[in-house]
């Protein structure tokens, strides 16, 4: 009896290509079938490998490559990375309060809207004022501020026609109008 892992064999004049193949047979029945992930081959692996997050690759050379791909990746994350935004990106509230701090007119004429909505002092209309039209499925109207300083005074614009008309002002005086 010979010992291969954890595999007994009796070994009486068995040649090793014999020997394996009684490996690979006991480890085929026992093991499930998986795709590499990078070629798609498939390969026998331990249930085991599998569990703990290993067993993804048919071979080193397959696994390789994909560190490789992950090791220059690094180079692109955080600041390296042209859309990098300060770590904001992790925690969407940032951009809100940076928004709130750098535009606080803004943020009470939005406020000032959501709050008379909620409290049923203005309604949102049924249809765009410019168009005509309902707004599409899942869609609701814009409020659109053309002075901020009249809180409640807004027009209700499909999402459409509030697009054409900021890149009307902007291509008009080539600088956003600051209406939302």
């Amino acid at each position: 009896m010979i010992t291969v892992g954890s595999h007994n064999i009796s070994a009486v004049n068995l040649t090793a290509a014999e020997t394996y193949g009684r490996i690979a047979k006991r480890l085929t029945a026992s093991t499930p079938c998986t795709a590499c992930e990078l070629c798609g081959r498939g390969f026998y692996t331990k249930a085991s490998r599998i569990a703990k997050g290993r067993g993804r690759f048919c071979s080193a050379p397959c696994a390789n490559k994909v560190k490789a791909v992950a090791a220059f990746s690094k180079f692109w994350k955080g600041e390296a990375n042209g859309n990098f935004k300060g770590w904001a990106s992790r925690r969407p509230r940032v951009y809100v309060n940076r928004f709130r701090a750098k535009y606080p007119e803004k943020a009470a004429a939005h406020d000032a809207v959501k709050a008379a909505l909620r409290s049923g002092v203005i309604a949102r209309p049924a249809a765009c004022e410019q168009c005509g039209q309902p707004p599409a499925a899942g869609k609701s109207l814009h409020g659109h501020h053309d002075d901020y300083r009249l809180l409640l005074t807004v027009r209700w614009l499909c999402q459409p026609c509030h697009l054409a008309f900021h890149a009307e002002a902007d291509g008009a005086e080539g600088q956003s109008t600051g209406g939302r």
